[in-house]
C-alpha cells in the first residue's frame, strides 16, 4: 500500500534531483572518471581535495598515519631569504607573533597580528591566515587617457610556493615534495601541449592538496608548513606593494594571490619592470591583463570590465554558478545586471 507513495517521491524527489545533479557536473564527474582510470581508484565521490589524498595515498610506497594534534603548540613563521623591505617593519612584528594550534587544529595568529593593518602608500593591508587582502571599500576607477588599470595574478601561487618554500609534512616527508614537483611540472606540460583534460587533473591534485594541509583529519595535515605558504605568499605581495609604491606606481588593491594597479601610462613600463625583478627574485610568475574600469564594494565583492568588454563579478556580483552559495536561487540578480548595464554602456537602471 505504501508502493505508489514511494514511486511518486521518488519521481518527484531524489531521482529528479539526482538526473540534475549528473547533467549540471558533466566535467567535473568525467574529470574523476578519467583520474580514476588512471590510479586505479573510485573518486566520483570525492571532493577535489580528496582526491588529492587519495591519489597520494596509492603512489606513496608505504602508509601514512595522520599525525597527531598537538594542541597549544606554538611555531614561529621563518621568512625566506630571498624576501626583503625598504621600509616596512611587517618582520620584526613576526617575529614577535607566535602562531597556537587551536582546539581545532588550526593555527591561529596573535590578537597583535590579526589586527594590524600594514599601511603602503595610500593603501591599507591586512594579514590573516588565509591570504592577504586590502582594506578599500565603494571604490570607482576608470582606465582613461593618462591611467589604466592593470590586473595582475600569481600564476599558481599556493602551489608555486609549496615548492619555493620547500615545506612537506614530516608524516610523509621529501617524498611528498618529489611527487608534487613531480605533478607541477606535468602540469605545465600537459598546458603547452593544449591537454586540458590532464592539466585539470593535475590541477586538481596540486590545489586540493594545499587545501588539506590544515586539516586535521588528513595526512597532508601540517599547520606550520601551511602557515609557511600562506604567510610567505601574502609578504611577498607586501614586498612587491612597497616597490610599486616606492616608484610611484599606485596599487589599489590586493587579494589573496594578486594585485590591481592603477598605472599613469607613462609609468607602465616602469610597473613592468618591476613586477619582472620581482618574478626574478620569488620565482613566482605574474598573468596580466588590462582592465577599462573596476567598481569595487569591497576587496571581495566588486565588477569590472575587461578589454574584451566581458563583466567579471564577484562575491556579492558573482553570477550563481552550479554549486555555488545561493545557487539556484538568484539573489539580487536584475539588480546586478542593471549596475553592470549601467557601468559598461551607461544604460538606464530603469531601463533594465
Amino acid at each position: 500500500d505504501e508502493r505508489q507513495q514511494l514511486r511518486e517521491y521518488c519521481r518527484l524527489g531524489d531521482i529528479a534531483a539526482t538526473t540534475d545533479l549528473f547533467h549540471t557536473f558533466p566535467k567535473q564527474l568525467a574529470l574523476r572518471r578519467d583520474m580514476g582510470r588512471q590510479y586505479g581508484l573510485d573518486l566520483r565521490s570525492k571532493s577535489d581535495a580528496q582526491i588529492a589524498e587519495a591519489v597520494m595515498r596509492k603512489i606513496l610506497p608505504f602508509k601514512v598515519e595522520k599525525p597527531p594534534i598537538a594542541f597549544g603548540q606554538r611555531f614561529m613563521y621563518r621568512p625566506p631569504e630571498w624576501l626583503a623591505f625598504q621600509h616596512l617593519t611587517v618582520l620584526d612584528l613576526l617575529a614577535r607573533s607566535p602562531f597556537t594550534i587551536a582546539d581545532s587544529g588550526s593555527p591561529t595568529m596573535t590578537e597583535e597580528l590579526a589586527a594590524t593593518r600594514i599601511q603602503i602608500g595610500a593603501g591599507s593591508y591586512q594579514m590573516g591566515s588565509g591570504g592577504l587582502h586590502s582594506t578599500e571599500s565603494e571604490v570607482l576607477y576608470d582606465s582613461d587617457d593618462t591611467h589604466v588599470i592593470v590586473i595582475a595574478d600569481v600564476a599558481s601561487y599556493y602551489p608555486s610556493l609549496i615548492l619555493r618554500t620547500g615545506i612537506y609534512p614530516k608524516q610523509i616527508g621529501p617524498e611528498f615534495a618529489t611527487i608534487y614537483r613531480g605533478w607541477y611540472d606535468r602540469r605545465l606540460a600537459a598546458k603547452a601541449a593544449g591537454d586540458k583534460r590532464v592539466a585539470d587533473s593535475l590541477k586538481t591534485l596540486l590545489n586540493g592538496t594545499f587545501g588539506k594541509l590544515g586539516s586535521p583529519w588528513s595526512i597532508f595535515y601540517a599547520p606550520s608548513e601551511m602557515i609557511q605558504v600562506t604567510l610567505t605568499g601574502q609578504l611577498a605581495l607586501l614586498m612587491l606593494i612597497e616597490r610599486l609604491e616606492l616608484a610611484g606606481v599606485q596599487v589599489i588593491s590586493a587579494n589573496t594571490d594578486g594585485i590591481v594597479l592603477h598605472v599613469r601610462r607613462d609609468m607602465r613600463e616602469t610597473a613592468n619592470a618591476i613586477i619582472h625583478e620581482w618574478e626574478r627574485v620569488s620565482g613566482m610568475v605574474m598573468e596580466m591583463e588590462d582592465w577599462k574600469w573596476l567598481a569595487s564594494r569591497d576587496v571581495n565583492s566588486y565588477m569590472a570590465e575587461a578589454a574584451d568588454g566581458s563583466i567579471k563579478r564577484k562575491g556579492e556580483y558573482a553570477d550563481p554558478l552550479p554549486g555555488a552559495s545561493g545557487w539556484p536561487n538568484p539573489n539580487r540578480q536584475v539588480s546586478i545586471d542593471a549596475a553592470a548595464a549601467y557601468l559598461r554602456d551607461g544604460t538606464p537602471v530603469r531601463d533594465t
